[in-house]
Parts: structure tokens; sequence; C-alpha cells
């Protein structure tokens, strides 16, 4: 096995150790922190569901990239061999001693575990990107656009409306929405829909869904439920400022529930709708008061970001040597 073959293994080791923790750990704390994140608005409550789905994997990436910071800043010359200066004999994951000289590779109960893990999330990843591609390249196939309001109109008399897509998502309506919805009605479905693509929701639901593998499955799917409502009800937000009336917006989304309840029990298959199934938290949240972010939170999130990004610096080299020690009794 080359060097960089077994520095990406154990890399992979630690970034698994790294993302099995922080998964523990959003087990515990996410129930907590979700219910100070209620209190925010749903812009900014999208992004905090959207950090923690990701965060076994984003936090897994950023600590193993840490622990390789010792030894990057070794070969710059801006501080000493750190496993020289730590007593160490040997380091695994360490670019300035090769470990061909060491002879040791991962176990098999950890390579084929592992193996298969990381094939089962790259295939997670790649059947996510076909699913939405098929199912983009079929609505386009049965629909007609309008390029006087920028919209893929679907030959369906379902009322339909959302965006779809990855790197190039479309807004698809219903022939229905168009024809049955009066204009100030459509506008505020438009608006809405504008928002999705104006947050790029659908690409931020779809790398959501495949990294979010790594939860448990009972905390998976309230993180993608509690991220689905948070940007359904900022794209409300959004489209109340376009047309000026939060009331229009409730009345809107009522009206397209009303005729969708009415030919859901005859639907060959679920079908996205511009409504989805969270409809009363999204009424009552037009209904009430919009929710502006106060200075303490800001405060808090400057803070947090500025004591994260000390204590990893100067965490490095700990987690350096530690990390070492567990992948060496690992591979012992």
């Amino acid at each position: 096995m080359t060097a960089f073959a077994e520095v990406f293994s154990l890399a992979f080791v630690a970034w698994f150790g790294f993302a099995g923790v922080t998964a523990l750990l959003c087990i515990f704390f996410y129930p907590v922190a979700r219910r100070w994140f209620l209190s925010l608005p749903p812009v900014m409550r999208a992004n905090h569901v959207l950090a923690w789905t990701v965060a076994p994997a984003a936090v897994g990436l950023l600590l193993t990239s840490f622990i390789f910071l010792p030894t990057v800043l070794s070969l710059l010359g801006m501080a000493s061999d750190h496993c020289q200066a730590g007593g160490a004999g040997f380091a695994y994951p360490c670019l300035l001693h090769p470990f061909t000289s060491m002879e040791r590779e991962l176990p098999w109960f950890l390579l084929f575990p592992l193996t298969a893990l990381g094939l089962f999330f790259l295939g997670q990843i790649i059947w996510e990107w076909l699913r939405v591609r098929r199912f983009v390249r079929a609505l386009t196939l049965a629909s007609a656009p309008d390029a006087s309001r920028d919209i893929w109109v679907v030959k369906s008399e379902w009322p339909l409306a959302f965006a779809a897509g990855i790197s190039q998502a479309r807004i698809f309506v219903s022939e229905k929405l168009v024809r049955d919805l009066s204009s100030p009605q459509l506008a505020v479905v438009l608006a809405h829909e504008r928002a999705h693509l104006y947050h790029h929701d659908p690409a931020r639901y779809f790398f959501a869904r495949a990294i979010a593998c790594l939860h448990v499955s009972w905390l998976r799917r309230k993180l993608l439920e509690d991220l689905s409502l948070a940007a359904e009800q900022a794209c409300d937000e959004e489209a109340a400022k376009q047309v000026g009336d939060r009331l229009l917006v409730a009345d809107t989304i009522v009206q397209v529930e009303r005729w969708c309840h009415q030919q859901r029990r005859s639907a060959p298959v679920p079908l996205p709708s511009f409504v989805g199934s969270q409809v009363v938290a999204r009424v009552e949240s037009l209904l009430a008061s919009p929710q502006e972010p106060g200075w303490m939170y800001r405060m808090i999130i400057g803070v947090s970001r500025g004591l994260v990004l000390i204590t990893l610096l100067f965490a490095a080299d700990p987690l350096h040597q530690l990390t070492e020690a567990v992948l060496g009794f690992l591979v012992e």
C-alpha cells in the first residue's frame, strides 16, 4: 500500500470516528437546541437546522483536516517537528514520517466495514442525484416553458407548484394553478417558489438528504422535517414581503391545500406541491408577527464562532497526538 493510500485510509478512520462522536452528541443536544431555534426567524432557523443536519460529515472533515495542521506548520517552518518534540517515535497521519517505513495497514475488521460504509455513503449521494435528475427530466418533458413568468407549466390538473433541480433549478407550476388561482394568489405562489430558488433550497435539501444518513433514523427524519418547515416558512415570509399582505399568503396556502385534499384520495403516488404537509404551522406563522433577530443573537453567534476557531487552533496539536494514539491502538 502506498504512503498516500495509507494516509487516506487512516484519515478516513479518523473522519468516521469524529463523525460518529458528533452524530452521538446530536442525539442529546439537538432536542435542546431545537427549542431555541423555534424563536428564530425562518431563514436563520433553516441555516441552523441545515448545519446540524450536515454536522457529522462537516465536523468530521474539519477535525480530520486539523489533525494535519501541526504537520503543515512543520513543513512551512513555522513550528518544530511535532512528533520529535512530543517524544513519539512515529506518527500515523503524518506527512513527515512516511508510512512505507512502518509497514502497518488497516486490519480487515476496519478495512471492510469502512469500505462498505464509504461505498454506501457515495452511493447514497449518486442515487439521490439520479433520482432528482430523472424527476426534473420527466417534468420538463411534460411541461411547456412560460417565458413571461420564467416558469415551466406542467400539463396537469393537480395543484402542483415547486422548485426542482440542483445546479439549474426550475419552477414548475401546473395548468390548474395557473388557470384557477386569482392573479394575486398566483403572484404569491410564484414569489414563494422564486424565494426557494434565491435560497438555493433544492440544492440544499438534496445535500441534506444525502448527508443526513450519518444520523440515527429518528433524528434524520426530525432534522429533515424541521429543515423543510423552516425553508417553507422563509419563502412564505419572502412572498408576504413581495405582495405586501401576509393574510393573502395564508389564504393562498389554504386554497391550494383544499384542492390537494380533494384530489389526494385518488392520487396514485404522493406528489410535491406548494403546501406540503405542514400547512397548519405555516399559516399560524403568517398570522403571527414577523420574528426579528435581536442584537443578543448576533453577539452570541459572533462570539461562538470566534471561540470555536480559537479552540481548534489551540487544540490542533493535542488532537493530532490523540488521533495518532487511537489510530496506533487500532492498527497494532
